[in-house]
């Protein structure tokens, strides 16, 4: 699947996407006789600072999940392999293929949800530092341990303290390129 301009993959994950039935009070895959797999990507679009998540058949590439993540969204971590958040009309869960897959959506999903909560967004734009024309934006991860990660971000490096449920910008500081890495 193609992403528009102005979009970027924060995170790549395999999960069955499913959906509450209050009726029957059971989880139901997201559409009627579409059980499996789907690839889960967050996608942030860096020119309005808004992140969605996509999901996609692996069986047939069909889309099935197409939702953009709001401030304030209230994100559970119910078992180490199935995750779920709710709106006001429906409540959504993946099932992951594996913790590390779960581990890497929940740390982007938590992100997101970390930078549109931060003043320094306001849920607006969110630019590198620097002048207009500065260089290519960096998004990727130096350093990762089981309690925190160090990331390059849209011209800032970010010491995050993880822990079960949320994700705390530690430190934020200026990242300056060298010999164009």
């Amino acid at each position: 699947m193609a992403t528009p301009k102005g979009e970027q993959s924060i995170c790549q994950a395999r999960a069955s996407v499913m959906v509450y039935d209050d009726a029957s009070k059971k989880w139901v895959p997201i559409k009627p006789g579409q059980q499996g797999f789907s690839r889960i990507n967050i996608y942030h679009n860096t020119a309005n600072n808004t992140f969605r998540v996509v999901g996609v058949k692996l069986q047939d590439q069909q889309v099935v999940i197409n939702y953009s993540i709001v401030k304030g969204l209230k994100y559970n971590q119910a078992t180490p392999t199935f995750h779920q958040w709710r709106d006001a009309r429906q409540v959504y869960g993946l099932n992951f293929a594996s913790k590390e897959e779960a581990t890497t959506f929940s740390n982007a999903m938590l992100f997101a949800l970390n930078v549109l909560s931060s003043p320094d967004s306001g849920g607006k734009r969110f630019r590198p530092a620097g002048r207009k024309n500065s260089p290519k934006r960096y998004i990727f991860i130096l350093q990762s341990t089981n309690t925190s990660q160090l990331w390059v971000l849209w011209g800032f490096v970010y010491v995050f303290q993880l822990n079960v449920t949320t994700i705390q910008v530690m430190i934020k500081l200026p990242y300056v390129p060298l010999n164009g890495i």
